[in-house]
């Protein structure tokens, strides 16, 4: 029973679904017979640093992390950034992913000089689908400075559990998507190949249901 199937009813399979305020958040609530089976929450925020340390800075190619969401999913802001001066060039971004490069950019920021600061996609929310694998990744111009803000490793079935994701990659939470060039327009030049590098930048994601 997915979110996108019962915004509009007020029961489903016996079950009375709500949108009631808890702590002052909105969600929706699953009762059966007057009792609360579950809560399911209209918002979520990932930080990589809730399922390991912070670890440093370093490096400044793009790098990035492959996810899939396991359903309709909106996202609001995307969360990055890099040690280096105001001048420097830096972006992150979000984009489709075809299996083995990125394809559509759906959002793209200049990134700035702080850990895991908050990056707004403005006008509309950008909304993902079930299905298809996204790319959030952030990088620097090549003409330009600075390094990620990085994490140490962690295990990807803690994010899988708590995200309604249906993968993450790389799948052993040790590397990321790595490339050696990129540019504001797009994460990498049309023909570049990643490879997979222990430097992990600190980025997350913000979306509501």
């Amino acid at each position: 029973m997915s979110i996108g199937d019962t915004e509009n009813d007020s029961s489903i399979d016996g079950h009375s679904i709500d949108e009631v305020t808890i702590d002052g958040e909105q969600v929706y609530e699953i009762t059966q017979d007057g009792d609360v089976v579950f809560t399911v929450y209209f918002e979520g925020k990932l930080d990589l640093a809730d399922y390991t340390d912070t670890d440093g800075t370093g490096n400044h190619h793009w790098r990035g992390y492959v996810f899939e969401p396991s359903q309709q999913l909106s996202v609001g802001w995307l969360y990055g950034g890099y040690d280096g001066s105001t001048d420097d060039e830096w972006n992150i971004g979000l984009y489709e992913w075809d299996g083995e490069k990125p394809t559509t950019r759906l959002a793209s920021r200049k990134a700035v000089n702080s850990r895991f600061a908050p990056h707004e996609i403005n006008d509309d929310d950008v909304v993902l689908s079930a299905g298809q694998q996204y790319l959030l990744a952030q990088g620097r111009d090549d003409d330009q400075s600075g390094s990620h803000y990085k994490v140490d490793s962690f295990d990807p079935d803690e994010i899988l559990a708590d995200f309604p994701f249906e993968s993450w990659e790389p799948i052993g939470g040790d590397e990321c998507f790595r490339w050696n060039n990129g540019d504001e327009e797009f994460v990498i030049d049309e023909g570049d190949d990643y490879d997979l590098n222990s430097n992990m930048p600190h980025l997350g994601i913000e979306f509501t249901l």
